[in-house]
């Protein structure tokens, strides 16, 4: 009743307040409504329908306390851009959650408890630009091979301060994503790089893997990352630098290497 007559209204802040449930017909008057932002409150779930409504760019219903998402939640958003999840207590996805979001750009669910997305989870996704996977549980090896094939127009991804120890990535989880601009894979407890995690992503330009407990910098690492402009190692176990390593990286700008294992360093 509160919004039967708002039917001008584009925007609706609900920010920071103590709501514990919506019913699912609360906006639906508000035909016309783009942006919507319900984070800060303390929603254990939403009901499918409360978001049908087919103009909304924006949906941000990040630090609830959300358990689980309903398959067909976001059925209805075909324009949707930019959907924040994060710091929830989500334990797993839906399969097809995402499928019918073919204009998403922004995905986060940093800050959940996942421990596995599937392999096709992304697939439908093919305009994102930027997605948040930190803070998760995933284990070594719940990051599955091929999540972003689709996504090949990716130009951020992050995954950072993992709960579980990751260890390593696949060794073609970014290969051909060849518009990806920045990595953020620090406080990992990475201990491994595969050689050809960077092949395929030939304008990317900054990578972190600070803060892991990586001992060995792959030899051929960055040789197909040509325009490469800020590197960090700092935090980790390393206590040799192969020879050539940064022979193919005469674009890079900032270099940080502390707080590891160095005793020598050749010219």
């Amino acid at each position: 009743e509160h919004f039967a007559d708002l039917h001008n209204i584009r925007k609706l802040v609900f920010s920071n307040n103590y709501l514990t449930e919506v019913s699912v017909d609360l906006f639906h008057d508000l035909t016309d409504l783009r942006h919507l932002n319900v984070s800060y409150n303390l929603l254990t779930k939403v009901p499918i329908g409360f978001l049908d409504l087919p103009n909304l760019i924006d949906v941000d219903l990040s630090h609830n306390k959300l358990e689980m998402i309903e398959f067909g939640l976001f059925s209805g958003l075909r324009n949707l851009k930019s959907l924040k999840l994060d710091s929830n207590q989500l334990t797993e996805l839906p399969l097809a959650i995402f499928d019918n979001l073919t204009a998403l750009v922004n995905l986060n669910v940093a800050g959940n408890n996942l421990k596995q997305l599937p392999s096709s989870i992304l697939a439908n996704l093919k305009l994102l630009t930027d997605i948040d996977l930190s803070m998760n549980n995933f284990p070594n090896g719940g990051i599955l091979n091929g999540i972003f094939k689709n996504n090949k127009e990716l130009l951020r991804i992050t995954i950072t301060n993992n709960k579980e120890p990751l260890e390593s990535l696949p060794d073609d989880i970014f290969h051909n994503i060849k518009n990806l601009y920045t990595i953020y894979l620090n406080d990992n407890k990475l201990v491994r790089i595969p050689e050809n995690l960077l092949a395929g992503v030939p304008l990317l330009n900054e990578i972190n893997f600070s803060g892991n407990k990586i001992r060995e910098i792959p030899e051929n690492l960055l040789n197909g990352c040509h325009w490469l402009s800020i590197l960090s190692f700092s935090d980790n176990e390393i206590a040799n630098l192969p020879n050539e390593i940064f022979k193919f990286s005469n674009k890079l700008k900032v270099l940080d290497l502390s707080r590891n294992q160095l005793k020598v360093v050749n010219t």
